[in-house]
């Protein structure tokens, strides 16, 4: 239970590294260049003045590590005081004194600088030849001490340590792990290292880089949660993780617009971040999960290849704690992508793949969420979408801003016909139609009394026990879905909302569905390689992983018993494992999804983790994925059918399609229902169902 305090403090770190202090490689006797910036620190000024300006943090609140570029050639050190200097041990002292905070108080932490991979500090937890991904402080070589990087690990054992002790806990880091120290240009800059060399400029780690604070929280139980990726964190509870970029793409920064006649180098990421805020009239009314959707659509318009990556307490406001009330973006929503004031014609960033058709309407909503526009689709392509106001008065578009949330408003082309099961005496039929016309639903339509019965996908029913229920199209009781008591006073709400989310359910199960295959189905490959009793072992080396996703098959294949689908349907039993196997055999890179579709209704994203973007598959490189899963059946049920779904596309793209069990639900959720997709030659998609059964005892 988290722990609540009534009156919590707001605290921030906040580091920026524009200059690295040179140095001579021992055994090279060369010259390291790490590549200065020159946004980092207007980074952290930026957000230091939002912090206190609109947040109302006191600057005491306040640390900041910063490290200045003068652009001198003879520039030997920063200029700022040393002991705020961002050191390694300046950052890692300032995330141990984060701890000393009181339980329940918001802690913020903003890194903009360079980041990197070199060769594992620990090779017992990792592996031999394995990575770690590290922030590159400015004192990334210092003499006779060796290499200084804030190694992944470290930010895991200090992060988990903030978390323990009940602290609220917001990162942000704009850097990448996958640019190059070569690539910059005089107008943006990549903020990265790649994969340096650590034969060379880099010798082993020295002691100091395995402190012995570490090793409590490095032990099997720790490390085994630690999914390193992006974001070097354990499992997401208890914090707010923002990255600028996922684990294949490269940060930017770049001179940004500060004023009518003003310009200062920023971080993409932590530009369009404060902008956004500083735009919000109330800053916790939307959800953290909203706000980088809107600062996804305003980085990728100048960059396409960058695409912010969020994990943790999505649903929470930035640098806050409440969660209820808070607006959140649904899957049937969209975002303004690109703006043509002339024709009056905006680009929104969802197309056909994300359920969209010609005729489709949506209310434009400001920041403040208020409508400035309702618009009305007039052309879809797979992944985007044209729209034109409905009204052709003078104010068109005007007032519509990139990044403004489309709302939609009419129903889904496609909806699920409802049905009413109807007895002799059954008043409680005027009562639910008032109330389901009053509510609406963008997922169902409920049939008239002169409409054929035939045509329903889902019907209502009251038993003779006086229980409502929501049947099938053999009017059979779904499973899983909870009957409502008619004496309950808000049965018909609770039967709404349980219709809601089966419907949306349905929808996004037939999202991706088409008559003709496109090139994609011939180019990848997804299935179930075999089963097993025993855990999947790490490779050695260990390869990247996200979640369940390997790079490498943790198997011996010869050790896994084939199995054969009777019809589509992969039977397992319970406690078993099962391996499945994704290949890009193309010539061409392509980007992948996987949901699972459970029993209960509701739908996870097992990859990539986090709310970020569709995953880069490589043609040549990295072009197999292995994903290992565990199948178990609840105690209460014999058998359960789940669907695992891999999309794949073209190009990248956010398919934010999750929802919890439909027993959470009774806060009404928006939901979908089924329909035919146009074919569409950007994308795929593969299923595999699996049966799991209990031994009969």
């Amino acid at each position: 239970m988290a722990y609540v305090n009534p009156r919590p403090q707001r605290w921030a770190l906040l580091i920026g590294i524009d200059f690295y202090i040179p140095a001579m490689g021992p055994k090279s006797a060369k010259f390291i260049d790490f590549n200065h910036l020159r946004g980092c620190v207007n980074d952290v000024n930026l957000v230091a003045s939002f912090l206190e300006t609109r947040m109302g943090l006191d600057s005491n609140h306040i640390v900041k590590l910063t490290s200045t570029n003068l652009g001198t050639k003879d520039q030997s050190n920063p200029p700022e005081d040393p002991s705020l200097w961002p050191t390694r041990d300046n950052i890692i002292k300032s995330l141990e004194d984060l701890g000393e905070k009181s339980p329940g108080d918001l802690v913020y932490i903003h890194f903009s600088g360079h980041g990197a991979q070199v060769a594992t500090a620990y090779s017992n937890s990792k592996g031999s030849g394995a990575l770690d991904e590290v922030l590159v402080p400015t004192d990334v070589y210092e003499g006779s001490l060796g290499v200084r990087f804030v190694r992944d690990f470290e930010v895991a054992a200090l992060l988990e340590n903030l978390v323990r002790k009940h602290l609220h806990v917001t990162v942000v880091v704009d850097s990448c792990h996958s640019g190059s120290a070569n690539r910059t240009t005089n107008h943006d800059g990549v903020r990265g290292l790649g994969m340096l060399d650590s034969t060379d400029h880099f010798p082993a780690p020295a002691q100091h880089e395995t402190n012995t604070f570490l090793q409590a929280p490095l032990n099997n139980q720790v490390s085994r949660k630690a999914e390193l990726r992006l974001n070097w964190l354990l499992e997401p509870s208890g914090y707010i993780f923002i990255g600028a970029c996922a684990s294949f793409q490269k940060a930017r920064e770049k001179d940004m617009e500060t004023g009518p006649t003003k310009q200062a180098r920023h971080g993409v990421l932590t530009y369009h971040l404060i902008t956004t805020l500083q735009q919000q009239h109330d800053l916790f009314a939307r959800s953290v999960s909203e706000l980088v959707e809107v600062i996804d659509v305003k980085t990728r318009k100048d960059y396409p290849n960058q695409s912010p990556f969020l994990e943790g307490d999505v649903e929470k406001p930035f640098f806050g704690v409440r969660s209820g009330g808070v607006a959140r973006s649904d899957s049937a929503d969209a975002h303004v992508f690109c703006i043509d004031a002339k024709s009056k014609i905006c680009q929104l960033n969802r197309g056909h793949l994300h359920g969209i058709r010609a005729g489709d309407e949506y209310d434009i909503l400001s920041s403040s969420a208020n409508s400035v526009a309702t618009v009305r689709v007039i052309r879809v392509n797979d992944m985007g979408c044209h729209v034109k106001p409905i009204t052709d008065d003078d104010a068109g578009i005007q007032g519509v801003e990139i990044g403004f949330r489309a709302k939609r408003v009419s129903k889904w082309s496609s909806l699920a016909r409802v049905g009413l099961v109807l007895e002799e005496e059954a008043q409680w039929v005027d009562e639910f139609r008032r109330l389901s016309e009053d509510r609406g639903s963008l997922y169902w339509s409920l049939l008239g009394d002169q409409d054929d019965e035939e045509k329903a996908s889902v019907y209502i029913s009251r038993t003779k026990a006086g229980v409502f229920e929501l049947l099938d199209q053999s009017k059979t009781p779904l499973p899983n879905v909870p009957g409502v008591f008619e004496h309950d006073t808000h049965w018909a709400d609770k039967i709404l909302a349980y219709l809601d989310h089966v419907a949306k359910f349905r929808h996004i199960e037939g999202l991706g569905a088409k008559t003709t295959a496109s090139k994609l189905r011939k180019q990848c490959t997804f299935q179930v390689v075999g089963k097993t009793d025993e855990e999947p072992a790490t490779p050695d080396p260990p390869q990247r992983r996200d979640g369940n996703c390997y790079t490498q098959c943790p198997y011996r294949l010869d050790s896994l018993t084939k199995v054969e689908p009777v019809g589509d349907v992969i039977h397992i039993k319970h406690g078993e494992w099962v391996l499945l196997h994704f290949h890009n055999t193309g010539n061409s890179s392509v980007y992948l999804t996987v949901f699972l579709f459970a029993p209960d209704w509701s739908i996870k994203k097992l990859y990539p983790r986090g709310e970020g973007m569709s995953e880069e598959v490589k043609a040549q490189e990295s072009s197999e994925h292995w994903l290992p899963f565990k199948m178990k059946t609840p105690d209460s049920c014999e058998v359960t059918v789940e669907t695992i779904r891999a999309i794949v596309t073209k190009v990248r793209t956010k398919l934010d399609f999750t929802q919890k069990g439909v027993q959470s639900c009774l806060d009404p959720s928006e939901l979908r229902t089924e329909r035919k997709t146009p074919v569409g030659e950007a994308w795929e998609v593969y299923d595999v169902t699996i049966s799991t059964s209990r031994p009969v005892t």
